[in-house]
C-alpha cells in the first residue's frame, strides 16, 4: 500500500512538473479588413523542429483562443475557418505566423488576421444520378475540381446537393489570376450545354475582381459513366 502511494506521488509530481514546464499561446482571430472578431476559426500551432509537437484551438464568439500544453520551441501558427469566406492564413502564398516559446511561457496577444476572400461556385447537373452510384469496380466516382495557384491545388468541396445536381465551392483571393480545372476518370463530363469536354477535362483562367458585385462561376454536366 505504501509502495502504491509513493508511486502515485511520483507520477503526480512528474505530471505537475511537466504542466509547469509547458507553454501556451493565447490571442485572437480577427477580420483583417474590419478588425472584428472571427468566431469558429481553427488555430493550429506546429513546432518547426523535432520532436514534433502540435496544438489546436477554436476561437470563441469574441475571437479569443488559447492553445495550452505546448513544449518549448519555435512554432508556425496557421489559421483557417471551416466555412467559406476567409482565406487560410498559410495558403495562397501567405506565410505562417512564427512564435518562439520558452518552457512555461504564457504568450499572449498573438493576433491572427484572416483575409476575406471570394467564393468560386461550380454547378454540376447530374440527371443520371451518377455521382451517387459506385463504379463497376465498386468505388466512388472519381471527380477532381479546384483551383491552381502558385503551384498549389485548392480543391472545391460540396456545398449543396440534390438527387440530380451538386454545387461545389472554394474560397479564393480577390484580384488574382487563377486557373480552375475539372476532370474525371470515371464520369463523362460535358459543359453546361451538355457537349462533351475534350479529353474529358476543362481548364479556365479567371479572376474575381474586388470591385465587381457578381463573379464568374462554372457549370458542367455529367453525361455518362465511363467505368
Amino acid at each position: 500500500m505504501k509502495l502504491f502511494a509513493a508511486a502515485s506521488v511520483v507520477v503526480l509530481s512528474a505530471s505537475i512538473a511537466w504542466a509547469q514546464n509547458t507553454a501556451s499561446i493565447q490571442g485572437s482571430a480577427v477580420d483583417s479588413a474590419t478588425g472584428k472578431p472571427v468566431n469558429g476559426a481553427v488555430v493550429i500551432a506546429s513546432r518547426t523542429t523535432a520532436p514534433a509537437a502540435r496544438g489546436v484551438a477554436t476561437s470563441g464568439f469574441d475571437g479569443s483562443y488559447q492553445i495550452p500544453s505546448l513544449p518549448a520551441g519555435t512554432y508556425n501558427v496557421c489559421t483557417q475557418v471551416p466555412g467559406d469566406g476567409y482565406l487560410a492564413t498559410c495558403h495562397w502564398g501567405s506565410t505562417a505566423t512564427v512564435v518562439t516559446l520558452a518552457a512555461g511561457q504564457k504568450l499572449t496577444g498573438t493576433k491572427v488576421a484572416l483575409k476575406p476572400g471570394s467564393v468560386l461556385k461550380v454547378h454540376l447537373d447530374d440527371p443520371g444520378q451518377l455521382l451517387n452510384q459506385k463504379t463497376k469496380k465498386g468505388y466512388a466516382p472519381h471527380l477532381v475540381m479546384g483551383v491552381w495557384s502558385g503551384g498549389m491545388f485548392y480543391p472545391a468541396h460540396v456545398a449543396a446537393k440534390t438527387a440530380v445536381t451538386a454545387d461545389y465551392q472554394v474560397t479564393i483571393p480577390f484580384d488574382t489570376s487563377l486557373k480552375f480545372t475539372i476532370q474525371s476518370m470515371s464520369l463523362g463530363l460535358g459543359n453546361a450545354g451538355k457537349t462533351a469536354l475534350a479529353a474529358n477535362a476543362d481548364q479556365q483562367i479567371f479572376q474575381h475582381a474586388s470591385a465587381e458585385t457578381t463573379h464568374v462561376g462554372f457549370s458542367y454536366s455529367i453525361l455518362s459513366a465511363l467505368q
